[in-house]
């Protein structure tokens, strides 16, 4: 029984919300955990909302509206949650089973809701850590590692483990609490502003630090995108990915402007973006957010204009573009993407007079006609890479 209950919880399963809905007991303190189909739960004084992802089990108490994450194991009657900050477990088993009959120390020999990575002076390093920094890693470069780089990351990230174990589970420990913070953050606006912190401290903390020096994580970073301006009293970053992402948004308000799908040469695109960067500095602080947050931005606005029929799209196009909107256009049949060619020449003067109108506009402010008002989905509910 005994080597039947641990290798059955060190197994990694896909698990769904059916599977663990009822009644758990603590198995240290005898605490009732209430799981039900609504996804309600009652555990001690906290109740909420709870759901599952990739291998985490998360928690919003209604009252306060934190969010606690742990990383779940599980194994029928017996459920294991691992606190991502301080590693500590905490053992359930389902009222009323079998399992409740098993010794104390039965459960108390399971280490672990994963087979460990690495151990050192007595710390784990276990799957559910690697990938919860996979996880902010692909929020904030916007896009998946290819399954061999993150082979080699996690590779690196051992080594780094193994060099400084506590230093190492203290980050994965902050990487946790901006992931959280992720969930407590639907608004758009808002998971612009935490993309831009979390890029600023990563710029902060290595832009003077020689490629060797820089940790696995960072360096990861560096490889799928570029930062191209900074700021140090506002601290926003501008990478080459919120560049592009606020160009592909610009020329989509031409497109509603003109009513026709844009195109421009590359060229001038580049000159374009050559003239952003070298200006950033310059820009109000408003500005340079809603730039450095473009890539998220862009996004949710994707998402919002798919959600929408024609007449709600014509409302968000008149709504920030008021007079400058396209008038007679059928606004079901345009969607945002980019059109670039290789072609010598420029845009027409028309095209030209509307781009820089667009370019000199209140982003931040145009974007409440299609962002505030509306009940979103989480980040990774409607932006996963």
């Amino acid at each position: 029984m005994r080597k039947l209950t641990i290798s059955l919880l060190l197994m990694v399963a896909v698990v769904s919300a059916q599977e663990i809905y009822g009644e758990w007991i603590a198995q240290r303190t005898g605490e009732i955990l209430k799981l039900s189909e609504d996804g309600s739960y009652m555990w001690g004084s906290s109740v909420g909302n709870f759901w599952i992802e990739e291998g985490s089990i998360l928690f919003r108490d209604a009252l306060t509206n934190d969010i606690q994450s742990y990383a779940l194991g599980f194994a029928g009657d017996v459920m294991q949650f691992t606190d991502y900050w301080m590693g500590a477990r905490t053992l359930f088993v389902r009222k009323g089973s079998p399992a409740e009959n098993l010794p104390p120390t039965i459960l108390e020999d399971v280490e672990s809701v994963s087979p460990p990575l690495a151990e050192k002076d007595g710390v784990w390093l276990r799957e559910e850590d690697t990938e919860l920094a996979f996880e902010v890693l692909h929020f904030i470069i916007g896009e998946f590692l290819s399954e061999e780089e993150g082979s080699q990351l996690v590779d690196a990230w051992i080594a780094e483990f193994k060099a400084a174990p506590a230093e190492f589970k203290a980050q994965i420990g902050e990487l946790a609490s901006a992931r959280d913070e992720l969930y407590r953050t639907p608004a758009p606006w808002e998971v612009g502003k935490l993309r831009r912190r979390l890029l600023s401290e990563i710029y902060k903390e290595s832009k003077d630090l020689p490629t060797g020096e820089q940790s696995a994580f960072i360096r990861a970073v560096y490889r799928h995108l570029e930062v191209l301006a900074f700021n140090e009293k506002e601290t926003p970053a501008l990478t080459d990915r919120d560049l592009e992402a606020y160009l592909d948004y610009v020329t989509f308000l031409i497109t509603l402007s003109t009513g026709k799908p844009t195109a421009w040469p590359q060229a001038q695109r580049n000159s374009v973006a050559s003239r952003i960067v070298s200006e950033f500095p310059t820009y109000p602080l408003a500005k340079r957010e809603f730039l450095c947050s473009a890539q998220v931005l862009l996004g949710y606005f994707g998402y919002a204009w798919d959600e929408a029929d024609a007449a709600e799209r014509g409302r968000i196009a008149k709504g920030m573009l008021g007079d400058a909107a396209a008038s007679d256009v059928d606004y079901g049949m345009l969607a945002p993407g980019v059109s670039v060619t290789t072609a010598k020449g420029k845009m027409d003067d028309a095209t030209l007079a509307a781009l820089a109108k667009l370019l000199a506009m209140d982003h931040k402010a145009a974007m409440k006609t299609w962002a505030e008002g509306r009940s979103w989905p989480y980040y990774y509910e409607i932006l996963t890479p």
